[in-house]
């Protein structure tokens, strides 16, 4: 593959002025703009003229429609789907981004259950073909970063990537290669689009990641959030690479989107610390008294602390207030036996409650509180080698806190602890020895910098009410009745079950655990903005616990005619410990179960609690949200290429057939708004067209 050129030392242009920042220099960005034949991309060259390479073996790549499409493999592993450009020389400051949408965070392996016979049968076919029987399991999918090579058989080894990790309640986890191993940073991860940066350093690299807006665990671009700083590995060469390893599960086909790749050298960002607001290597300067930090200002010291080439020692603590709330912190530290080092962080100012992260050769705590007195949240036996250099980092985001060493979480899991979310105090304590150098404090989000607008086509936001559905009335039938705002009639278009308006509001599914549902049934109204709908409903699940025999399965169509429609709805059940929304797609008479699209949202929705399901769509594409966090995002041709935008002629409700159908949900409001105010674009349709 042809190398991208390299400015290692220096940058070649100059800025205007004297002092002048100088902006990033640009390698290679491709956007995927030509349209190619699954098969025929590795080989091609994006529109500046960078060669596209990797490994297609099954011929599952393709561009169309804007974007790049990887295809399920028949046969899942690392190393046999993925895109790939350079290689490019490791140098601090060079930086990778990727703006992708992944098929499925859970994309999984998922084998049926099997008879005695059925595996006897396995066995002797696999040992008859020379091969062992044990059948392999696949939890990570995807892969985005700088790798060792065109085709890694270990992401999380080779380079510095970031890896999706399937989690069956919680959809998907977002892992980081950290010293080798993998850095859980966050999980209960969306299907969305995300924008995923890697910049490399001295050694090692920082991850980043954004996502679309109202996203409560990522910014959105121009912003994006530090994950993660790998202070390991030096690598003499790199690839940004784009890796599958399998899509989907249990027969369901779903196929990734890349929507831009970029790399370019940004020599703001070669220093050792990158986009750190308080930052010092505690390598030089004696005795700390009045020191100034390398980034952040005057450090408040208190005991008998120096600097040296091993980093800060003695017996004390440093302290100051940063620009903003601490989101990412990262040290390299090292103990003898029964030394102790602390970070501290959320802190008002000295001697006040603070969050405190304790690592020593005996254990770890995760305390609140002030040094004389705290509450302990957490605690691990993982500890210091005694004379080891670890690198300690903690995460956090406002809402939840963790801590890893060496990348491994320490205390098995997220904290949840909001309190002084916003406080801006961070400092350091060593004890009994410790050392700690190279000490560096992110905020919760940076500028993005490359590529800081979304490449994925944006959906719209309703600003106009065009009606607003209480559901109250005389009890009977929905068909026919008419809304209060608009004048508009509902009517059942599809399937044989019953909605019913209710005592005290609301519309009803006829169906009980005993009778439920008769398989998908949609009630509709007409609507006048063919591409223009921003649709809430408010539900109710029926019963009140698990194990009462109650689903759900309600939820929204965006409706053109009987051949081509849109589903989204919620799926809940007794037998499955967890929640998704789900999407549906009929598009000229064609639907195929198989094609479905859903994300797992673990116990968001529960027995007798009212939820919110919103859809944004405009013809194309959209996003859906539950309870107003963004949960999906898809266009119709990112499942079928060839599908014409769709003219949306009625909204309706849905009681949909998935895996078992609905034993009587309530609909309590539907509220449809268009992000124009302009007229309508068509008239009413009381009848399909």
């Amino acid at each position: 593959m042809t190398a991208l050129p390299s400015h290692a030392g220096s940058d070649p242009r100059q800025p205007e002025e004297p002092g002048a920042a100088v902006g990033p220099l640009t390698l290679l960005s491709d956007t995927f703009d030509d349209d190619t034949a699954l098969g025929a991309v590795l080989g091609s060259r994006s529109r500046d003229g960078t060669a596209r390479g990797g490994v297609d073996v099954e011929g599952c790549i393709g561009i169309d429609n804007g974007a790049l499409r990887m295809r399920p493999l028949r046969r899942p592993g690392w190393g046999r789907e993925g895109l790939a450009y350079g290689p490019v020389l490791q140098q601090p400051g060079l930086v990778a981004s990727v703006q992708v949408l992944n098929g499925h965070h859970a994309s999984q392996t998922f084998y049926l259950p099997e008879t005695r016979r059925q595996v006897l049968r396995r066995w002797a076919g696999s040992l008859r073909r020379g091969r062992w029987p044990a059948r392999p399991h696949h939890h990570e999918n995807l892969a985005v970063g700088l790798f060792g090579s065109t085709a890694p058989s270990d992401p999380l080894r080779n380079g510095h990537g970031l890896v999706v990790h399937a989690v069956t309640a919680d959809n998907g986890e977002l892992w980081a290669g950290v010293c080798g191993r993998p850095l859980r940073v966050l999980t209960g991860l969306q299907n969305l689009p995300l924008a995923v940066t890697v910049v490399l350093r001295e050694t090692g690299a920082i991850y980043f990641a954004a996502t679309v807006g109202e996203d409560p665990d990522l910014p959105e671009l121009p912003r994006t959030r530090p994950l993660a700083i790998d202070p390991s590995g030096t690598w003499p060469e790199l690839h940004l690479g784009v890796h599958q390893r399998i899509l989907g599960e249990v027969g369901y086909r779903i196929d990734t989107r890349v929507y831009r790749t970029d790399v370019a050298v940004c020599p703001e960002l070669a220093t050792w610390c990158t986009t750190a607001t308080v930052a010092d290597r505690f390598v030089s300067g004696g005795p700390v008294s009045d020191r100034r930090a390398e980034r952040g200002g005057l450090w408040a010291a208190q005991g008998r602390l120096h600097c040296g080439r091993d980093g800060l020692a003695g017996e004390g603590s440093l302290e100051l207030l940063a620009g903003g709330p601490a989101g990412l912190v990262h040290a390299l530290v090292r103990a003898p036996r029964g030394g102790e080092v602390e970070l501290l962080l959320r802190a008002h100012g000295p001697a006040s409650p603070a969050l405190r992260l304790r690592v020593g050769t005996e254990g770890a705590l995760l305390l609140f509180g002030t040094s004389a007195c705290a509450e302990e949240l957490a605690r691990s036996t993982s500890r210091l080698r005694p004379g080891h250099e670890h690198s300690l980092q903690v995460l956090d985001d406002g809402r939840t806190i963790s801590a890893h060493l060496d990348g491994v979480m320490l205390f098995d899991g997220w904290s949840s602890e909001s309190r002084s979310a916003a406080a801006r105090g961070v400092g350091v304590s060593v004890q009994g020895g410790a050392r700690v150098r190279d000490l560096e404090v992110h905020p919760r989000s940076v500028p993005a910098p490359v590529a800081p607008e979304p490449a994925w086509p944006a959906t719209l936001v309703g600003q106009v009410t065009r009606f607003d559905e209480d559901f109250v009335g005389r009890p009977g039938p929905l068909d026919a009745a008419v809304t209060d705002l608009g004048g508009r009639r509902w009517e059942r278009v599809e399937g044989n079950g019953r909605l019913d308006l209710v005592d005290g509001g609301g519309a009803r599914v006829r169906a009980t655990p005993d009778a439920p549902n008769p398989g998908r049934t949609i009630y509709a109204v007409p609507w006048e903005w063919p591409h223009d709908v921003d649709l809430r409903v408010t539900l109710l699940p029926p019963g009140s616990a698990r194990g009462q025999r109650h689903n759900c399965r309600g939820g929204l169509v965006l409706y053109q005619d009987p051949e081509n429609y849109l589903v989204v709805n919620v799926w809940l059940d007794d037998w499955l410990g967890s929640t998704s929304v789900s999407t549906f797609y009929r598009v000229g008479g064609h639907e195929d179960m198989h094609d479905a699209v859903w994300t797992l949202t673990g116990d968001r929705v529960t027995w007798g609690v009212p939820f919110e399901l919103r859809v944004a769509f405009d013809g194309e594409r959209f996003t859906a949200y539950l309870d107003g966090r963004p949960t999906l995002y898809r266009a119709v041709r990112d499942v079928y290429p060839d599908a014409p935008r769709m003219e949306v002629r009625r909204l309706g409700l849905i009681a949909n057939e998935e895996w078992g159908d609905d034993t009587g949900t309530t609909f309590l409001r539907l509220l449809a708004r268009t992000q124009g105010e302009g007229p309508p674009l068509s008239a009413p349709h009381d009848e399909d067209p």
